[in-house]
């Protein structure tokens, strides 16, 4: 193991053996360096390490921060949606079924850390593939940080349109696993209720580590099995 590797893995086990949660700051690069015998290069190394392996996170000018930690009985995606998409996601169309402003619910305000009674857009959309339901995608954004959206947005790529506005988007945590649609969600896919589907959640934060997305995806099976 390098001297970098054995550095971030000291690190990580220090994040996790104190529980530190998301955003907790850590000693700067210099102090880094001096609790860990090391040179500024191999630090580094060490920082960016971690970093790929989404442990930390680093703003400049503000120091380095821990991230979210991975979340039990789901699976972690290092790689963007459209990615995972594939070549499905060049051709998917979307069509806007909500567009509103309401108060966080309970499991959303956990999600985005907020409370209760902070505003958020809910909007739900509806990908089309072919002419077909593909998925179904709910996304919340926190109003505070986002800002007034048009509802001409949601047709379009939304966040495009925050960059545009001058927001700085930075890294994303995903998550996939499998779930049974309920009566809504399997009409909305045009499928019988408790079909199966693959659900992917997106938790997208700014470059400063505040989360202003969280968005969850319910997919039809069926599209994954075939492109298997």
């Amino acid at each position: 193991m390098l001297k970098h590797q054995a550095i971030a893995a000291k690190l990580k086990n220090y994040i996790e053996e104190h529980d530190l949660p998301h955003g907790a700051k850590l000693p700067n690069l210099t102090t880094l360096m001096e609790l860990y015998g090391t040179s500024k290069n191999t630090m580094m190394q060490a920082l960016k390490n971690l970093e790929n392996s989404h442990v930390v996170y680093q703003v400049q000018g503000s120091g380095i921060f821990v991230r979210r930690r991975q979340r039990e009985a789901y699976t972690p995606l290092f790689q963007n949606t459209a990615g995972f998409f594939g070549n499905f996601h060049e051709h998917i169309k979307h069509q806007v079924l909500a567009f509103e402003k309401i108060l966080a619910p309970p499991d959303v305000a956990q999600n985005l850390k907020v409370t209760s009674k902070d505003s958020v857009y809910r909007i739900l959309r509806l990908q089309i593939l072919d002419g077909a339901p593909f998925c179904l995608e709910e996304s919340f954004y926190v109003v505070a940080l986002v800002g007034e959206l048009p509802k001409s947005v949601a047709s379009t790529s939304i966040f495009s349109y925050l960059r545009q506005q001058g927001l700085k988007i930075g890294f994303s945590d995903k998550y996939f696993d499998s779930v049974l649609l309920d009566e809504k969600q399997a009409k909305a896919l045009e499928l019988p209720p408790n079909s199966p589907a693959l659900r992917l959640e997106d938790i997208y934060y700014l470059n400063d580590g505040q989360i202003f997305d969280y968005s969850r995806t319910y997919c039809q099976a069926k599209f994954f099995a075939q492109s298997n």
